[in-house]
């Protein structure tokens, strides 16, 4: 999405241009003028590169009015309309007016190739304000990368245990790795079962993660024969299980039951905000963190795909359960923060959403975090996932336990029992 750093550049540069140029009157609706060689509008192509985001504003008998622009603009990215109307300029602009022409011109040449503002016409042919942007240029999308591969893991002995107990495929969670499952496949070693971990790449979508698993387990078990498979998946892993055995394009034919542990299945507000989750996964919250906040810098596809509202998770309730595979959620109710630390965390978000504060531009990605905070509530979510979205519909096996979102999978040393093991153990065997 386009940052506020691209507005304000945008307001501050036309001001200027217009005060040094032609004065603040050009904002204003001028007559018509003709130019001695008019140069023709640029028509806008049907087919835009997949990089650019691309705003096209009419305009009314060449006329744009930028309560018009804020309005698209807020809506386009999710952003407070009376917060952008302010960093916008009031009025209206005539694209049929020699000096509008030349001051986008040279708007236009100063952004380069990130950026452009110019006229234009839409795809009726009537004119239009075109405006286009390069994401990456403003740091409001990250250059796409080389997904790291997955990795398939397999206890080296798992022909002979699988023969009598299905093999246990761990998933491991976001911002987290495959050591994670360390403890707890030894202990499901100890009871005689098989283990193995898929680790991927948490920032590529989960359906592009899932499709790789499907493929990667295809080929590791097509000559020794494809055993029996139980997945436990924690948080996002729960979601690129399910995302593997209920896609249709997937193979998976030898699932038979699925764990989900604090697994994000109607999303988790947090991905709004994924700063955040460095606060609650890795303890700090840097300088960097507070600049993707304030200039509301997208998310990867892995954190996108766990908003509450996603493309993704639409989709995958939209599906059937599979009716050969047993589904069980296990949900933790422990909060992370103090009552007092959530009430100045509350407080701090209501002062900060005044009239007249940036703080506002963010807000309608926000809201939800504004409006209620389950997440970290004590008997309501795992200071990660509320409980009501960290269950699937349909599901009846319902486990809750009194942990936090990163103690499922954690063993403490004074404790000869953990529950969520337990839990796990008692389902894959019965």
């Amino acid at each position: 999405m386009v940052s506020r750093l691209f507005f304000s550049l945008l307001c501050r540069t036309i001001a200027l241009s217009l005060f040094f140029l032609f004065g603040f009157s050009s904002m204003q609706a001028q007559p018509p003028a003709t130019p001695r060689r008019p140069a023709a509008p640029e028509t806008l192509a049907p087919e835009v590169p997949k990089r650019f985001i691309e705003l096209v504003i009419p305009a009314k008998e060449g006329i744009v009015q930028w309560a018009d622009v804020a309005v698209l603009v807020s809506r386009s990215m999710m952003l407070d309309q009376a917060t952008v109307e302010r960093l916008l300029p009031t009025g209206q602009m005539d694209l049929r007016s020699v000096t509008s022409a030349f001051v986008l011109m040279g708007i236009d040449m100063a952004m380069g190739d990130s950026m452009s503002i110019r006229m234009g016409n839409d795809l009726t042919g009537q004119p239009s304000l075109l405006l286009r942007c390069d994401p990456t240029a403003f740091g409001a999308e990250t250059p796409p990368a080389l997904a790291k591969p997955v990795v398939l893991d397999v206890d080296d002995d798992w022909e002979i245990r699988s023969t009598k107990f299905p093999l246990v495929v761990c998933f491991h969670g976001l911002k987290s790795h495959s050591s994670r499952f360390d403890d707890f496949r030894r202990f499901l070693k100890q009871n005689e079962f098989a283990t193995a971990t898929i680790g991927y790449d948490d920032s590529q979508s989960i359906a592009d993660t899932a499709s790789q698993v499907a493929s990667i387990v295809e080929r590791r078990f097509a000559r020794e024969g494809r055993p029996k498979m139980v997945l436990v998946g924690h948080s996002m892993g729960g979601l690129v299980a399910r995302e593997w055995i209920e896609n249709p394009k997937l193979v998976s034919k030898n699932v038979v039951q699925l764990i989900t542990v604090g697994s994000p299945h109607g999303g988790s507000n947090w991905a709004s905000l994924p700063p955040m989750l460095d606060l609650f996964s890795e303890g700090r919250l840097d300088a960097e963190d507070l600049v993707d906040v304030l200039l509301h810098r997208p998310s990867e596809a892995g954190i996108r795909d766990l908003q509450p509202s996603s493309e993704f998770l639409n989709e995958l309730r939209r599906r059937p359960l599979r009716p050969n595979v047993r589904y069980t959620t296990i949900v933790g109710t422990a909060s992370t923060v103090s009552a007092p630390e959530l009430d100045v965390l509350r407080q701090t978000l209501v002062d900060l959403d005044k009239d007249g504060s940036l703080f506002r531009l963010i807000r309608p990605r926000i809201a939800p975090l504004l409006g209620g905070f389950d997440e970290l509530v004590e008997g309501k979510g795992d200071g990660v996932v509320a409980v009501e979205n960290a269950v699937i519909q349909g599901v009846a096996d319902i486990v809750k336990v009194p942990s936090t979102h990163f103690e499922f999978f954690r063993r403490d040393a004074d404790s000869r029992t953990q529950v969520v093991w337990e839990a796990i153990l008692n389902r894959i065997e019965s």
